[in-house]
């Protein structure tokens, strides 16, 4: 019996590299939403990303130095990074390269003079030049992908700033350039619909737009990576949501190491009407036997309610005559969205159009959209957009 342990111990210790390489391209491509989806998956390979803040980092070496992984570089490169930092690292798509996938209970901003310090040792140590190219830093390790993107864009930035540099992403582009070019999250919610309730026209104006907008504002390519991403992540979660078979998946549909080497945009938008056919195909199947007259009534009530803070899923059950609970499910199962996400949806579109068009306080702004404060109102809508409502009314006034 010790003997057989033994065997299976050096088998797990085998298989460990292999599984951590699996593990960390998945989180690369977006296949991981949330920590709990990590969980029981990280065990073997020893993979944990409990930290506030998931970040990627990409290192270039000088050609032909023969750093291949992480066990090629000094034991002593760790202790350059704040205490309790989880790193883990896997060879890059190209020669010469490592991506670390971190976790820290810092920003990246927060953290400069630490990298700073560990580029300088690394490039110390080794005695050649060390480019390292890093991505900002999110709450979710959904987003290590755009985090990817942004490191391997900090990284391109050396043709300008030159090589042998420690690179930041906001270095390649400023804060007010990426809230010019982003989408916001209440816009990729908007084709999200649109897919959800096979509104093609919907679908190919909004994919129109986008390639549109592109082509003529000539966005830098990481840019336009960054923003194929989402796209692909708006994909995805729908595809979470409906429950469809993850190997399926996997196979299918692209994910971001792809997407850093994609031909043409042509391509992925292809790609995406191709998937909305199917996921409208299964949608359709599925509401056959449903009625529509209910949901017209419910959407007539929202639209003209939601505006007051009395405005509540009890209210507009009592008005129909159903159960909250099954009113809540039946509007989930026929939009797939829930009742307040499609609520939040028409209140900050108003906000928007009050903040572009008018010149009133936020407080009037907060009370003809029906939310309750306007500490509230601006947590949700910098969540949801990115930027403050200030902001938001000082952006659209300056390009107007």
């Amino acid at each position: 019996m010790s003997e057989n342990n033994e065997e299976l111990n050096r088998r797990i210790e085998g298989s460990r590299p292999a599984l951590q390489y699996y593990l960390i391209l998945n989180l690369l491509k977006g296949a991981y939403q949330c920590k709990g989806d990590l969980q029981g998956k990280g065990e073997l390979p020893g993979i944990h990303l409990e930290s506030r803040y998931f970040t990627v980092m990409v290192i270039l070496f000088a050609k032909n130095h023969g750093i291949l992984s992480l066990a090629g570089l000094p034991d002593e490169w760790r202790e350059a990074f704040p205490p309790h930092t989880e790193i883990f690292g896997i060879e890059g798509l190209e020669t010469e390269q490592l991506i670390l996938v971190m976790g820290t209970d810092e920003t990246v901003e927060a953290m400069e003079e630490h990298l700073m310090s560990m580029h300088e040792y690394l490039s110390r140590m080794l005695g050649t030049d060390i480019t390292i190219g890093v991505g900002n830093s999110y709450t979710q390790i959904g987003e290590l992908g755009k985090s990817y993107i942004e490191a391997c864009g900090a990284l391109n930035y050396r043709l300008i700033k030159g090589k042998g540099n420690l690179i930041l992403f906001r270095e390649a582009v400023s804060g007010s350039e990426m809230n010019r070019y982003a989408y916001s999250k209440s816009q990729w919610n908007q084709l999200k619909e649109y897919i959800y309730q096979s509104d093609i026209p919907g679908i190919e104006a909004f994919l129109r737009q986008l390639t549109d907008r592109i082509r003529q504002e000539q966005l830098p390519l990481f840019m336009v990576k960054c923003i194929c991403f989402d796209l692909i992540n708006v994909i995805l979660a729908i595809l979470e949501e409906m429950e469809l078979d993850e190997v399926t998946q996997a196979e299918r549909y692209p994910d971001v190491v792809r997407l850093t080497e994609f031909e043409t945009v042509d391509e992925l938008i292809d790609l995406v009407k191709e998937i909305s056919a199917d996921i409208r195909h299964i949608l359709n199947a599925r509401k056959e036997s449903g009625n529509r007259e209910p949901m017209e009534k419910m959407k007539a009530y929202i639209e003209t309610h939601y505006g007051s803070t009395q405005f509540s899923v009890q209210n507009l059950a009592e008005e129909l005559g159903m159960s909250a609970s099954y009113l809540s499910r039946y509007f989930k199962e026929q939009t797939g969205v829930t009742i307040s996400h499609y609520v939040n949806r028409l209140r900050m579109e108003k906000a928007k159009e009050l903040l572009k068009d008018g010149e009133g306080s936020l407080q009037a702004v907060v009370d003809q959209i029906g939310y309750g404060s306007v500490s509230g109102f601006i947590r949700k809508f910098k969540e949801q957009e990115g930027m403050t409502p200030g902001d938001y009314r000082s952006m659209k006034n300056k390009y107007l």
